[in-house]
């Protein structure tokens, strides 16, 4: 998997879970925070 797919993969995942009505507030912080540390690392990877 390259890492533009894995960049969208997570973009994805991320607008899910911000979307998701059901989920409790931290869960859904839990969730965003960790896919905003995954989106960085792949971020930078992507432009070295």
């Amino acid at each position: 998997m390259t890492n533009h797919e894995k960049l969208t993969m997570i973009k994805s995942a991320m607008e899910t879970i911000a979307q998701k009505k059901g989920l409790d507030n931290k869960a859904k912080q839990r969730g965003l925070k960790s896919l905003q540390q995954a989106y960085s690392k792949y971020k930078q990877v992507a432009t070295s």
